[in-house]
């Protein structure tokens, strides 16, 4: 059977405002004689009115699970509604069950029973293992901002828990506010820690359209090194690796003790439980209502933001990134079936871990 039809599900996920396919995309697919169902959503960035303008089929929430065919590519963001049931349909969609995650063996068991498959959009990768389509710039710019509002209200002492919006409409919205409020202060100088990577990038888009101080560490900059004293004479830093091995932790909580102007970290890169984890200072993610956890004693003074989903922050500018991204991946699935390397690639990881 054919599978000529993206099935857009409605997120589950509470405040996740993202979507992988923009109304101005589904448009684009629509034109290349696709169809594309989207079923209606409060929280998306993105209207049901602006996807039915778009051409596109408006179903209700969650339908997918009992009127979508199995000729659908049923698409999301982030994970399924919580079920034993059978997943018997093709899903695309960050699922985080390859490493070991709590509840991954069950989400697998349930595609294995029912014979469907996952594309998993972290692994989406071409030929060369590179990524297609991700959000990691958009994480970068959200952490920063959001480390930025929660460091504005430690300088003014406010009471923890710090509070922050759920989300900005828009990026020009949120640079006018903290345009608005560091012009009150004195301005906090910026440690980056993963130059060049792409969550750095967007840390530093940021940090420089504010007008604010940078040092940016490149991984010539952390070689080799059993400490890292640089790091405590910047009042924020974000950390913005992705480890793979072991290094020297980059902060110590003997070391928080110190004297030292750091004052808030901004952890983008946020992995508290894993192995390699170079902040082990702290040991929980944090979330938009409580985003900040206290690192060390009381009287170490230093704050750790570890929010896992930025660039819902951000929902529109990074849905409108990623969808672009995805686009032409998505239509040569529907107009070439799974035969290029992106989905040849997301299959055999899928089936490499269903059948460990």
């Amino acid at each position: 059977m054919s599978k000529n039809k993206i099935w857009l599900r409605a997120e589950i996920k509470p405040h996740e405002r993202r979507t992988p396919l923009t109304p101005q995309d589904a448009k684009k697919l629509l034109a290349s004689g696709h169809k594309v169902v989207v079923e209606s959503s409060k929280d998306r960035i993105f209207s049901d009115i602006e996807y039915q303008e778009a051409g596109c089929e408006l179903v209700e929430a969650g339908s997918w699970q009992d009127k979508a065919l199995l000729n659908a590519y049923i698409l999301g963001i982030k994970e399924l509604p919580n079920s034993k049931e059978a997943l018997r349909h093709t899903h695309i969609y960050f699922a985080h069950v390859y490493k070991g995650q709590d509840g991954a063996e069950a989400i697998l068991s349930r595609f294995k029973e029912g014979e469907g498959l996952l594309y998993d959009l972290e692994f989406l990768q071409d030929e060369h293992k590179c990524r297609v389509a991700f959000f990691s710039y958009w994480a970068g710019v959200a952490g920063c901002a959001v480390t930025l509002l929660l460091w504005i209200q430690k300088y003014h002492n406010k009471k923890r828990p710090f509070k922050i919006p759920e989300f900005y409409p828009s990026e020009e919205e949120l640079v006018k506010d903290l345009e608005e409020e560091l012009s009150k202060i004195e301005k906090p100088s910026s440690l980056v820690i993963g130059a060049p990577g792409r969550c750095a990038k967007g840390v530093m888009y940021l940090l420089k359209k504010l007008n604010l101080d940078i040092t940016a560490w490149y991984k010539k900059d952390t070689h080799g090194l059993t400490e890292y004293p640089g790091i405590l004479n910047h009042e924020l830093l974000f950390n913005c690796i992705y480890l793979r091995n072991e290094i020297v932790p980059f902060i110590t909580s003997e070391q928080l003790k110190e004297k030292k102007k750091l004052s808030m970290i901004g952890d983008i890169s946020c992995d508290p439980d894993g192995p390699f984890n170079p902040l082990p200072i702290y040991n929980e993610i944090t979330t938009f209502k409580q985003p900040t956890v206290q690192a060390g004693d009381a009287e170490d003074n230093v704050d750790v933001m570890a929010i896992d989903h930025l660039p819902s922050f951000l929902p529109r500018e990074s849905s409108i990134d990623f969808s672009n991204q995805l686009l032409p991946h998505l239509q040569a699935l529907l107009e070439e079936g799974a035969t290029s390397a992106v989905w040849e690639q997301a299959a055999r990881y899928y089936y490499d871990n269903v059948n460990a």
